[in-house]
């Protein structure tokens, strides 16, 4: 259940004048199912079902002492929703059951519900936002750097066989949400042809050209983007595939070529929700 509802500074929702009557769309996105029909059959062969954008109504009681002070929380609740003006414009949502959640919207048709019958400082808003990104968003911002592996050594005189060990290399990156998640992933020099990989999938990606160390490579599988230094449209450079990561734990692997101690990767991310 949806305790609050913050945009562009204006709360609304529990402990406030703005009392949230309905909430819809928070369940799931729009869906699109990719189908070709059977030549001279029956039936069709469904290729896959895609997420599309998510569609919020919402409903609003406003309650006020005067005229005046009713007045006034339309006037805010307007400004508020004003989205053509800025944007895409980030909503956070606080749950009754302690998550603290955010997504990007931008306003798709405001409803005004009007006055209730007899009254001037009782009445309702209703608003439709459109978020074009499905997923529903933690607000907390995750970060793990993960080294490449690093083989460990012995001390001589020693006895034979012995095992190499190694350090780095992997790391568990945890999406505590119940949806994929798509990290932004930053890959730092010195490295040699850098692959990373998301073994939780069995996919990777590589990059196939030398990062020197006063450079960076930034790779946005949500958006498809490699950008070298954040600028230099570096596409040409990638290969493999545009991973996500899973509800729950995934192991992440960094190694290249020639593995540099002072090379890394870094991963950042937010929980992801199909829904709450």
């Amino acid at each position: 259940m949806i305790d609050t509802i913050n945009l562009q500074s204006l709360v609304l929702g529990k402990n406030t004048d703005y009392t949230i009557l309905s909430a819809r769309g928070f369940e799931s996105p729009n869906v699109v199912v990719v189908k070709s029909p059977l030549a001279g059959r029956h039936g069709v062969t469904v290729h896959r079902s895609l997420w599309r954008e998510r569609i919020l109504r919402l409903e609003f009681g406003l309650r006020a002492s005067t005229n005046l002070a009713y007045a006034e929380l339309r006037k805010n609740f307007i400004e508020a929703f004003d989205l053509p003006r800025d944007g895409n414009t980030l909503m956070y949502i606080t749950t009754s059951d302690g998550k603290n959640l955010q997504l990007t919207v931008n306003l798709s048709n405001i409803l005004d519900g009007g006055f209730s019958p007899g009254e001037l400082t009782i009445g309702k808003i209703r608003t439709e936002l459109i978020a074009g990104d499905p997923a529903i968003y933690g607000q907390t911002l995750n970060e793990q750097n993960i080294t490449p592996p690093i083989a460990g050594g012995v001390t001589l005189p020693t006895v034979v066989p012995f095992a190499l060990a190694s350090s780095g290399g992997s790391a568990t990156v945890n999406n505590a949400g119940s949806g994929v998640s798509y990290p932004l992933i930053r890959i730092y020099g010195p490295s040699s042809n850098a692959h990373v990989r998301n073994s939780t999938l069995g996919v990777q990606f590589n990059i196939t050209t030398d990062i020197t160390a006063s450079q960076f490579v930034d790779v946005d599988p949500l958006n498809q983007t490699v950008l070298l230094n954040g600028v230099t449209n570096y596409l040409q450079y990638f290969d493999g595939d545009w991973w996500w990561l899973e509800p729950g734990n995934n192991s992440i692997q960094f190694n290249s070529d020639v593995n540099n101690p002072s090379s890394y990767v870094r991963l950042q991310w937010r929980s992801a929700y199909a829904g709450i």
